[in-house]
């Protein structure tokens, strides 16, 4: 009885065994499977965390920017919004109490560039300050021509044509 004790005692052992083995296996593999899953979730993780980090980068750098992109607003007129840049030139002309008219503008093909005819009137020492502050505006233009004259013998008030061409224009 006892051969047949030790046989039984073996057979449940190698079965003990053969189930702890194939337990073993099963979970082996489940945590490979876990593990490489992992890793590919992780590896996706850190791709879209460097995404996210590369966007915050660039809005940030959008926003450090935006100052002078607005300074280039400034010193660049586009086709599309000529009206801004009229606008600062009645603006100068008011701020020296000189009045303006602007006669035409032409979009020029062979540039780019704007050019602007205006009547303007005022005092000789407005228009002569009215003048400067179109020389050192931040638009970088040229004089074509300038015909002052003045309005009849008595009283000191002063006419001109002016046509100056907008060399900072973009299409």
């Amino acid at each position: 009885m006892k051969s047949n004790s030790q046989k039984t005692q073996l057979t449940l052992a190698i079965i003990f065994f053969l189930a702890s083995f194939s337990g073993f296996l099963f979970l082996y593999t489940n945590i490979r499977t876990r593990e490489t899953l992992s890793e590919q979730k992780l590896s996706e993780w850190r791709v879209e965390t460097a995404r996210r980090d590369e966007i915050k980068s660039l809005d940030s750098a959008i926003k450090k920017i935006e100052k002078e992109k607005s300074m280039l607003d400034t010193h660049f007129v586009n086709i599309a919004n000529p009206v801004a840049f009229l606008d600062t030139l009645e603006n100068l002309a008011r701020s020296v109490s000189t009045e303006i008219k602007v006669s035409s503008v032409v979009v020029v093909q062979d540039g780019p560039s704007l050019v602007v005819d205006m009547d303007t009137s005022g005092g000789f020492e407005d228009f002569y300050k009215f003048l400067t502050l179109l020389e050192n505006s931040d638009y970088d233009m040229e004089f074509i021509s300038v015909d002052v004259k003045k309005e009849g013998e008595i009283g000191g008030k002063w006419s001109s044509t002016l046509r100056i061409r907008l060399l900072t224009f973009i299409q």
